[in-house]
């Protein structure tokens, strides 16, 4: 929509555009983009005396804000509040986060291994929209925390994912130890596990033990509801991410909902299945 700014004699472009929590320092400036000026800026802010009043009442009016965010309390801060991270509902903030690393030495010796997988090669149409395929490497200690150490993270044809697969297989076993198990999206629709009989042919060919496949259900399940589900176990300190880790800066902003895929979040989503994250 527009608003007319009287004093300044323009048309001002109003449009709801979640800022990412790491542009933070972006907050109330103005950009020049093609024949539009680009203020990120909060609709809902506080005056001196705490009262909450509208940027632009015209367009926004206060009330009609306070309610929306009531109802939609997520929603309302990426769109409204440029602020997806702020607020007591969001799952997992950027200080928490900065808590979670960990040197690698700190990491225990006496850990199960397991991959998780994302594949976008299994759908065309995630093919055709960019999606990314992903591989997180999650050791569990048995007192229930995860130490996030490696990822594989690319757009990648079926070929390629189980190249990174089998090479991350041959790394860990170069270092004396063996994956628990391999978890990935269960097949739909009564089709065979292609993916399953893969994996263990390839390891097979490879010379390598073969791990257990746990293909999970996810399919009618939401991505954002696994995530924040997932988030709520970084946010009491149970995982860490190890510094040196591949591909940590994106797990940190799909943690946070502020990067546009959300591949590698989802596969880290699965330490915390049933199946999986057993604490002693």
């Amino acid at each position: 929509g527009f608003v007319d700014d009287k004093e300044q004699g323009q048309r001002i472009k109003l449009f709801d555009l979640p800022m990412s929590p790491f542009d933070n320092r972006l907050m109330g400036s103005v950009y020049k983009v093609g024949r539009f000026h680009e203020l990120f800026m909060k609709q809902l802010e506080s005056d001196d005396k705490g009262e909450e009043y509208s940027t632009y009442p015209e367009y926004f009016p206060t009330d009609e804000m306070k309610a929306e965010r009531s109802f939609h309390p997520t929603d309302f801060a990426c769109q409204k509040q440029n602020s997806p991270t702020e607020g007591d509902l969001a799952p997992l903030t950027e200080a928490q986060l900065d808590e979670c690393w960990i040197d690698p030495k700190s990491v225990p010796n006496d850990v199960s291994i397991w991959l998780h997988c994302d594949t976008a090669f299994k759908d065309e149409k995630q093919l055709l929209r960019g999606d990314y395929s992903a591989i997180h490497e999650a050791r569990h200690a048995h007192r229930g925390n995860v130490y996030y150490t490696w990822a594989y993270y690319k757009r990648s044809r079926e070929e390629e994912f189980i190249d990174g697969l089998v090479a991350r297989l041959q790394h860990i076993r170069a270092t004396g130890k063996r994956i628990t198990g391999i978890t990935y999206d269960k097949p739909v629709g009564g089709g065979g596990d292609n993916l399953g009989k893969l994996i263990t042919t390839v390891c097979h060919g490879a010379g390598l033990y073969a791990p257990l496949l746990y293909p999970l259900p996810r399919s009618g399940q939401s991505k954002n509801k696994r995530i924040r589900f997932a988030a709520g176990f970084w946010a009491d300190g149970r995982v860490y991410i190890v510094k040196g880790m591949t591909h940590a800066d994106v797990l940190r902003r799909q943690m946070l909902f502020a990067d546009a895929h959300d591949d590698l979040a989802d596969a880290a989503a699965d330490s915390f299945n049933e199946k999986v994250y057993q604490p002693q």
